[in-house]
């Protein structure tokens, strides 16, 4: 019987030394990856830990991203898996504490993550990311798309030649009249939480759309005060379609789990400006059914 994946961590917790900076950077991914399997307790000590050091933590961030995206463009095989699963664990760790992380060393953590999910694979890296992923069950909310279906390149081809066109319906949002301001120019003023005005000029309210086989949708978005972007999609009875994915842009939509057919993208680690950017990015929903909006 194989040993419980939490056990496996807190015992690789235990021989990890924080002595130093190294020490820190090896207990941050493991306990990030513990914390996404629901014991949060190791994790949570990490502002204590980084504390005599704390001062080096935003080039501490900046430096361990900065090898990591060297690792995943450079490497092939098995190490190349590590590489995808060094930026998974970094993953988890942006997601629980990237609000009270250093503005550039966020950034720079999730240009690695974005590195990682467009990393393609060659056959051994994908079977380390599905060995990987069978020991460590995160949660599908925790998991890089990478290696939620970690495929190789001949993998995909194959798949992508079988495959039919994905039916796509193509859709605007409402255009905006003439006399409303530009977005950058709205929210320049909104660094710290979205204005009202801001809100008011980003929001759709159960916007009208049919798709085939789905029949009449309503999608809605809007901004929250902790800069997520909030997008509700379901049919015009109340229930919800089978949703595959969400993307404003190239950022991945997660899905809320309080609400079903309410998918969140969190804009809270990038800077003010690139925020506004990203909030004028396209909404592109993926059905299971194949279809896309």
């Amino acid at each position: 019987m194989s040993q419980d994946p939490r056990q496996l961590l807190k015992q690789e917790l235990a021989m990890v030394s924080v002595a130093d900076e190294q020490g820190w950077l090896e207990y941050l991914p493991l306990a990030a990856r513990l914390a996404a399997l629901g014991e949060p307790e190791p994790l949570a000590r990490w502002p204590e830990l980084v504390r005599p050091f704390g001062g080096c933590l935003e080039p501490l961030l900046v430096e361990r991203s900065e090898e990591g995206i060297w690792d995943l463009e450079h490497s092939v095989g098995k190490d190349l898996g590590l590489g995808v699963i060094d930026a998974q664990d970094f993953f988890c760790f942006l997601r629980r504490e990237g609000g009270i992380l250093p503005e550039r060393g966020s950034r720079m953590l999730a240009a690695w993550i974005e590195a990682a999910e467009r990393t393609v694979l060659d056959e051994e890296a994908a079977l380390t990311l599905r060995k990987f992923l069978r020991r460590f069950p995160l949660p599908v909310v925790d998991r890089l798309a990478v290696v939620d279906a970690a495929k190789s390149f001949a993998e995909e081809s194959i798949l992508a030649a079988a495959a039919r066109p994905c039916p796509i319906v193509d859709y605007q949002w409402p255009p905006l009249p003439s006399s409303v301001p530009a977005l950058a120019e709205v929210g320049q003023l909104d660094a710290g939480t979205p204005s009202d005005r801001l809100k008011r000029y980003f929001e759709r309210l159960d916007v009208g759309v049919e798709m085939p086989s789905l029949g009449k949708l309503a999608v809605s978005r809007r901004i929250d005060d902790r800069w997520r972007v909030v997008i509700d999609i379901e049919r015009d009875d109340g229930t919800v379609p089978d949703i595959e994915m969400v993307r404003l842009g190239r950022l991945p939509g997660q899905p809320a789990t309080d609400a079903p057919g309410r998918w969140l993208v969190d804009l809270r680690p990038w800077e003010h400006l690139q925020r506004l950017r990203l909030m004028e990015s396209p909404l592109v929903v993926g059905f299971q059914n194949g279809h896309r909006l």
